[in-house]
């Protein structure tokens, strides 16, 4: 429930109490008068039917609202739009019958919140209790696109829509979509209740078209989503649209230059950034976090890192540090940032589309593949060890079923979609997606599948991770991803500003959540300052050693080799990445140092360099320590919760 201190308490500043109270309270009216306009709006059949306008009464009743300063007063406020909306038709026919995790945005608590009067109340329920699925007029169809998507609502002009009324119809407009249509709103950090409470004062006091945008940036943002972009020409000015010609990383907490384009010659990579325009890089990204979409620390650190690269100058003054000192340097911006997202999107290599690394390893880059590569290749790689499948990029074709086909040998399910009903807000249908051929291919290939990502692996290529990751002998490298899972949906709103989201929910096909937490790798391997600097790739590296093959580099530039283990946790079976010998001794132990499991490892006990660990009787619940021996040489010791 939620009470009007708790509005005091959020809003209260270094003004007197008695003015405190008032605005709080006018805090408090419109947030039930968000939610109650929303539910009419998507519930009310002459309203969702868009029979009546119910922004025109929105807009008349918010300035009398705002005023209103007893309960009484608010709720003689409230009852206006439900007469506006007129009495809801009585039900038919019985409603749908539903299971719990179809309706995980159908909480209607709140209308029964002391706040709210018996009449107001009760009119709430009869809605509730006579709303049948509808087709709504705010979601359109169409028969080569599922499901319906949104449609844009009355724009109205800038000069209207940055003052109170309509900067308001803006924010509970965007909070109702959400609250309804959004898939991922139990997996916030912050109630989406708590959001709009927050939010009613940032746009209150939004006065230009440029504050009012940055507060729906900030918006956004909340929905912890790297999907939910938000774009327009004031914020394109406002951050500028000159782009230093480099990538940024954020490694080891530090900005980082990880690539540079061809003729800029003042910097080169493994150089850390301290300040760019006279402001340290530390500043710039503390000021850009809470605008910057994203559901973990590594992909938000992406995000900022890219419009880090943006400024209104077309000449900029960098001071670097290349671990010799700082030093300051002037970089000219190019006027196109697509150099920058084409080598995000596409990632770097040779260019190769895919080729074969020493050792007969395959190597793809699925930022660039397509479908005549993947039918050339495999009859060349079928004998490969291992096809190196690199995920850190944006794959520019949705080849699935030809990826499915070849990879696995028969069909399985590995994704559970779940898909907003815009007939039934709230509520959602849910299917499982499969792949793999319908009928046994017993020419798939049948070799480890390596995968690289990072947290450049986004949405379509966290997908196909989430696909590959069911053939027999696959194992994922590199570090977290960007947890934006989901095709995405996106909506315009006053001041010609474009808002998107995640509008479809995907998760493993067992439940396992993917939103925020993204691909979860077996074996983690993030760059260090010092590999940029030399120019090594350690997540490629350790694919390459993982499939036995060979790095070209000098031994120096190698690290130790440590056991892999995964999963971990564990609940039963778990698979060991040992380095290539002749014969390795393994032992588990348990906390005690009491040996439980032991085996001496030959090359013919492997599938590719994974040892797969089944003890029986299995291990009970506890931590276990793994000792391993190559020719007598005992490896780095690791250690696996066991559940």
């Amino acid at each position: 429930m939620i009470k009007r201190l708790f509005f005091i308490l959020c809003l209260v500043g270094s003004t007197s109490i008695p003015a405190v109270a008032s605005f709080a309270n006018s805090a408090t009216n419109l947030y039930y008068t968000a939610k109650i306009w929303g539910y009419l709006k998507y519930f009310h059949p002459t309203v969702n039917g868009c029979t009546k306008n119910i922004d025109s009464i929105l807009i008349a009743l918010i300035p009398e609202i705002e005023r209103d300063s007893t309960d009484i007063e608010f709720n003689a406020s409230i009852m206006k739009l439900f007469a506006f909306a007129g009495p809801m038709p009585t039900a038919t026919t019985p409603p749908p019958s539903l299971t719990p995790d179809q309706t995980i945005n159908l909480n209607l608590d709140w209308q029964h919140d002391s706040l709210l009067s018996a009449e107001v109340q009760a009119s709430l329920d009869s809605i509730r209790l006579n709303f049948r699925p509808v087709q709504t007029c705010y979601y359109a169809s169409n028969p080569n696109y599922f499901p319906p998507y949104l449609i844009t609502e009355k724009d109205y002009p800038d000069s209207l829509a940055i003052t109170e009324p309509y900067s308001l119809l803006m924010l509970f407009r965007i909070w109702n979509i959400y609250n309804y249509f959004y898939p991922y709103k139990t997996l916030l950090d912050s109630s989406w209740d708590s959001t709009l409470t927050r939010m009613i004062p940032t746009i209150r006091t939004a006065r230009t078209t440029l504050a009012l945008q940055l507060a729906m940036m900030e918006l956004q943002a909340k929905l912890q989503d790297a999907h939910a972009v938000t774009s327009s020409d004031t914020l394109m000015y406002h951050f500028g649209y000159h782009y230093l010609p480099m990538l940024f990383s954020y490694i080891d907490s530090q900005t980082v230059i990880t690539k540079v384009f061809q003729g800029t010659t003042q910097v080169k990579p493994g150089d850390v950034v301290l300040e760019i325009d006279g402001t340290s890089s530390q500043t710039i990204r503390d000021t850009l976090r809470k605008y910057m979409p994203g559901g973990n620390p590594a992909i938000i650190n992406q995000n900022i890192s890219v419009q880090l690269l943006r400024g209104t100058k077309s000449v900029s003054t960098l001071v670097v540090n290349d671990g010799s000192g700082p030093r300051t340097v002037s970089i000219n911006r190019s006027a196109f940032g697509s150099e920058v997202y084409d080598s995000i999107d596409y990632w770097q290599g040779d260019g190769s589309h895919w080729k074969i690394l020493p050792g007969d390893i395959g190597y793809v880059n699925m930022g660039i593949v397509d479908s005549f590569d993947i039918k050339n290749m495999f009859p060349v790689l079928k004998n490969a060890p291992a096809i190196i499948f690199d995920m850190r990029n944006y794959p520019q074709n949705f080849l699935f079923d030809q990826w499915c086909d070849s990879l696995l040998h028969i069909s399985v399910p590995f994704a559970k979609w779940f898909f907003p009903d815009p007939t039934y807000p709230g509520t959602g249908q849910i299917t499982i997606t499969n792949c793999g051929p319908l009928a046994t291919n017993p020419n798939y290939y049948k070799g480890e599948i390596l995968m690289l990502v990072n947290e450049v692996t986004l949405s379509r290529a966290e997908y196909f991770a989430m696909a590959f990751s069911k053939a027999p002998k696959a194992v994922i490298v590199g570090s977290q991803t960007a947890g934006a899972d989901g095709n995405t949906d996106y909506a315009s709103y006053p001041t010609e500003i474009s808002a998107y989201y995640t509008s479809w929910g995907i998760s493993y096909s067992d439940g396992r959540q993917t939103q925020r937490i993204g691909i979860v790798p077996d074996i983690v391997v993030r760059p260090t300052i010092a590999d940029v600097r030399a120019g090594i790739d350690p997540v490629l590296d350790t694919a390459i050693v993982l499939a036995g093959g060979k790095l070209a580099l000098t031994q120096k530039n190698v690290a130790p080799f440590i056991l892999h283990i995964f999963p971990n946790p564990s609940y039963g079976t778990f698979r060991i990445i040992l380095p290539p010998a002749d014969a390795i001794r393994v032992t588990i132990l348990n906390c005690l140092g009491e040996i439980v499991w032991s085996r001496i490892v030959e090359p013919s006990d492997l599938n590719g360099t994974a040892l797969t660990v089944d003890p029986s009787p299995p291990l009970r619940p506890g931590i276990y320590f793994i000792r391993a021996w190559s020719n007598d040489s005992p490896l780095p010791e690791s250690s696996i919760i066991c559940n």
